[in-house]
């Protein structure tokens, strides 16, 4: 049984909304950094594998996501009367933090198959990515899947709140 969560009830975790929202446009700026990076290493790479337009794939997904959530964050501060909203959202906050950690690494990945030498041109630029995109591969399809259940644990939350 879960615990009352109203302002007068003692489990009630109120957060602060500059927290939240820092939370929100972190989480925001990492998608869109990682769309940008998937796509260069698309084009580098010139053939995608199916591992990479999955990924690519989950990453537009929660794009929009995210920015349902933002939408309906917003028109719950602009439709609320108090301070606080009338839900909490230090869960939201700690998934939207676990989502840019996951981003960051997922960038990580993806920057480490693009680090080529300037003086590797054409054919042998294209054989050294290769090789980097099969050695990060199998780490970018975790991330891929742990940013498929965190956005999984984001659209219940939502729901569970009415979001």
């Amino acid at each position: 049984e879960k615990p009352d969560q109203t302002p007068q009830h003692p489990s009630y975790r109120a957060m602060d909304p500059l927290s939240f929202t820092a939370s929100l446009v972190a989480v925001v700026g990492a998608v869109a950094t990682v769309a940008h990076e998937l796509e260069e290493l698309r084009t580098a790479l010139r053939t995608a594998s199916s591992t990479l337009c999955l990924v690519t794939n989950e990453i537009s997904d929660l794009r929009i996501v995210i920015g349902a959530c933002e939408s309906a964050v917003k028109e719950l501060y602009s439709n609320s009367t108090e301070h606080d909203p009338p839900t909490t959202l230090s869960d939201a906050a700690s998934l939207f933090d676990k989502t840019t950690k996951l981003l960051k690494d997922l960038e990580n990945a993806v920057r480490s198959c693009l680090k080529v030498s300037d003086d590797e041109e054409g054919k042998t630029k294209t054989r050294v990515l290769k090789i980097r995109w099969l050695r990060e591969k199998s780490k970018i399809k975790a991330l891929r899947d742990q940013l498929r259940e965190t956005k999984q644990d984001i659209l219940v939350l939502m729901e569970s709140h009415s979001l």
